[in-house]
């Protein structure tokens, strides 16, 4: 794998990571604005990131892409406040991860394979979901979106993972487990304790983790 160079690209990363501590800084100033300022140059950062770098002619590379953008749409309405942000982001990231799963799935073209890790990552999923649900509060209403947004992240983490091993690409395998274990502070702030602990590992954590996925989309 070959990693795009140049300026460019550079001075994205660049904008990537300087948005993630600025996000970081102004969530515990408590300034929403600025919060919402730097999400959004964060997330546009490593879109931009992946169509710099060209996104293979295939459809696998396209729906990585809408994975990517879907993504950033999804950080723009969690920047907001409330129920309704909360379901409007988690509707985009479902969106996302899906078309992530898709994506790795065409990447993989191992059916078997790939049937045997759909399988054992909804396994994993439900025994994930009892560990929520015995530490942490979901309201009634959200348990079968929430239940649902999981089985979808751990099969997109699996997926991930087989075409990263199928095509020996590590910066797609960590990437996808960080932009999924990245959820885990998104559900500790909302159903469990919400704390600044959560967003200074969280965010970093999500952060790096597109960026890897955008870096690698960039490089094949």
């Amino acid at each position: 794998m070959t990693l795009p160079q140049g300026a460019p690209t550079a001075f994205l990363l660049a904008c990537l990571l300087a948005g993630v501590v600025a996000m970081l800084l102004a969530y515990h100033a408590k300034a929403r604005g600025l919060y919402a300022v730097s999400k959004a140059v964060a997330s546009a950062s490593f879109v931009a990131i992946a169509v710099l770098g060209g996104v293979p002619e295939s459809l696998w590379g396209r729906l990585v892409l809408v994975g990517l953008a879907t993504s950033a749409v999804g950080d723009v309405i969690l920047a907001g406040r409330g129920a309704l942000a909360f379901a409007g982001g988690l509707a985009a990231f479902t969106l996302a991860h899906a078309a992530f799963a898709a994506g790795f799935l065409l990447l993989a073209a191992a059916p078997t394979a790939s049937s045997l890790t759909v399988a054992a990552c909804l396994i994993a999923a439900v025994f994930a979901w009892r560990a929520l649900q015995a530490h942490w509060r979901v309201p009634t209403r959200l348990r079968i979106p929430v239940a649902s947004y999981l089985a979808l992240l751990t099969v997109m983490v699996g997926l991930a993972t087989l075409a990263a091993s199928l095509h020996t690409a590590p910066f797609l395998a960590v990437g996808g487990t960080l932009v999924a274990g990245s959820d885990l502070a998104v559900a500790r702030h909302r159903f469990g304790r919400a704390s600044f602990a959560n967003k200074l590992w969280g965010l970093p954590a999500y952060y790096v983790g597109q960026g890897l996925l955008a870096l690698w989309l960039a490089s094949v």
